[in-house]
């Protein structure tokens, strides 16, 4: 089972790593900080006849990760009761994947366990 933990903080050692990096002690796993990435808010083209134009940032590389995994693990602050702008930013580019036919994003998310950082839901899926 491989495990991928993306770190939506912007805080390098701050609480959300720190709780991860708890939860997943004696696992073997990758952990990302999004942080370190760049990721570029996305531009809603759904709706146009073209569709989504390419992007030129980290999130490709992210998104073969992601699919290589089996377990993911979004650690995120709360702010304003919401995840992090690098989280957000993240998860809104899901829009433009899942639109993909080549990729089948909502098939291979489906086969993923997902966990909170407290190990809730005990990494079902």
């Amino acid at each position: 089972m491989k495990i991928l933990a993306l770190l939506g903080s912007t805080r390098e050692n701050g609480n959300s790593e720190y709780l991860t990096k708890r939860m997943l002690e004696g696992t073997d796993h990758t952990m990302v900080s999004l942080a370190d990435k760049h990721i570029n808010s996305i531009v809603d083209e759904r709706h146009s006849e073209e569709g989504f134009s390419p992007v030129e940032d980290d999130y490709e590389e992210l998104l073969e990760l992601l699919l290589r995994h089996d377990v993911l693990v979004f650690s995120t602050p709360l702010y304003w009761y919401g995840m992090s702008g690098p989280m957000k930013n993240f998860f809104d580019r899901w829009s433009q994947y899942l639109r993909d036919e080549q990729l089948n994003l909502k098939e291979e998310l489906a086969e993923k366990s997902l966990c909170d950082r407290y190990g809730r839901k005990q990494c079902e899926n």
